[in-house]
C-alpha cells in the first residue's frame, strides 16, 4: 500500500497493475480498492492502475467535512507523481463523484473519465437534504446511533413495494451496523461537493476528452434512466450492462474497457 500527503490529508492507494498509461480508480461504499482487480486482466500492460481508498474506508482518516475543490486541486497534483503516460479516472458508485470532480475540474490533466453505476450526474432529494442543509446534517447524525430505525423504515416501505427489493437489498448491506452508518454518513458529506454540469461536460467531450459511463440494466440504486438521459444530452459513450449496481464483478465491465473504451459508438447495449 502506498501514501501521498495532500495537506492534513493521507491518501492510501494499491498499485493493482502496470502499463504504460495510468487509469486512477476510486470504490464505492464498503468498498475497497482490491474490488477492481476485476478489470487487471483486461488493462494490464496498458494501464498502470491506481486504485485509492475512499474517504473514511480502511485507513483513509480525515475530518469530517466536505472536499472542495482546493482539495481536488491538490489531489490531482499529488496523483501526477505516481503517473506515467497519459492518465484518466474512472470511479464506481459514489467513488464517481470523486473521479468527477478531478476530471471537472479547470485545467484537469486527465484524459479520460470512466464511471461505472454513478452517484453524483443527478443528485436526489434525499442526498441533497442528506449533506446540504444543516437539518438533513442533524438527522444524519442522529441516525447513526440508531441504525436499526432505518432499517425498520425501509423494511416497511419494501413491504409495500415503495422500495424494490434490489434497493432494499443494498440498504440492508451497508445499513445493518452502527459503523457502516457513521461510514455512509462521513463518506457522504466528504463528497457532496456538486461537480457535475452538463455545459462542463460538454465543453470537455468538445475539447477532445472521451467520456465513458456504464449503467446497469437493472440497477436499482443508480437508475438506468439516468444514462438515458446523459446519452441525450451530451456526446459521452454510453453503455447499458445487463447488471445491477454493483458492476465491479465478472468480466463484461474488463471487457468493455479493453475493447470498446475508445469506440467512436455514442450507446451500447451489452
Amino acid at each position: 500500500m502506498g501514501t501521498i500527503a495532500v495537506g492534513n490529508i493521507n491518501w492510501h492507494y494499491e498499485t493493482l497493475c502496470e502499463g504504460t498509461d495510468t487509469l486512477f480508480a476510486f470504490h464505492g461504499i464498503g468498498q475497497t480498492p482490491n474490488d477492481w482487480q476485476v478489470i487487471v486482466p483486461f488493462l494490464e500492460g496498458r494501464f498502470r492502475v491506481i486504485a485509492f481508498y475512499l474517504p473514511h474506508h480502511g485507513p483513509f482518516e480525515m475530518a469530517i467535512r466536505p472536499l472542495v475543490p482546493n482539495d481536488f486541486e491538490l489531489l490531482t497534483k499529488a496523483m501526477l507523481t505516481l503517473s506515467k503516460g497519459k492518465a484518466s479516472v474512472i470511479g464506481h458508485s459514489i467513488g464517481a463523484r470523486l473521479a468527477i470532480s478531478l476530471f471537472f475540474l479547470t485545467n484537469s490533466p486527465f484524459e479520460q473519465l470512466v464511471l461505472t453505476a454513478p452517484d453524483g450526474i443527478r443528485d436526489s432529494l434525499i442526498y441533497r437534504f442528506a449533506t446540504r442543509t444543516a437539518l438533513g446534517r442533524w438527522i444524519m447524525k442522529a441516525l447513526v446511533r440508531r441504525p436499526e430505525l432505518v432499517m425498520k423504515v425501509a423494511s416497511a416501505l419494501s413491504g409495500i413495494g415503495i422500495i424494490p427489493p434490489g434497493l432494499y437489498r443494498f440498504i440492508e448491506s451497508q445499513y445493518n451496523s452502527k459503523e457502516k452508518a457513521e461510514r455512509i454518513r462521513s463518506t457522504w458529506l466528504a463528497l457532496s461537493w456538486p461537480s457535475f454540469s452538463y455545459k462542463r461536460l460538454n465543453e470537455l467531450l468538445k475539447e477532445g476528452k472521451k467520456v465513458v459511463a456504464c449503467f446497469g440494466k437493472h440497477d436499482r440504486v443508480i437508475r438506468p434512466s439516468i444514462g438515458r438521459k446523459l446519452a441525450k444530452n451530451s456526446q459521452a459513450k454510453v453503455v447499458f450492462l445487463d447488471k445491477g449496481h454493483n458492476l465491479l464483478h465478472g468480466d463484461r465491465l474488463g471487457l468493455l474497457l479493453q475493447a470498446e473504451l475508445y469506440s467512436k459508438s455514442k450507446t451500447t447495449e451489452v
